[in-house]
């Protein structure tokens, strides 16, 4: 399962920085990935993310 969380007080941060951020506060086994992005980013993304959950 992805998590995607979406905000702008992490856009200072690099996409990799912000997901290590926010796994750190994750228990470590939790089975999950998290992906961080701006809404600027998500709404650039959103299609594609469309595209493949219609393929699901």
């Amino acid at each position: 399962m992805d998590i995607i969380v979406v905000t702008d007080k992490l856009a200072t941060q690099k996409p990799w920085e912000r997901t290590a951020k926010l796994r750190r506060l994750a228990p470590a086994n939790t089975g999950f990935d998290i992906i961080a992005l701006t809404h600027e980013e998500f709404r650039n993304a959103q299609g594609d993310y469309d595209k493949l959950i219609k393929l699901l």
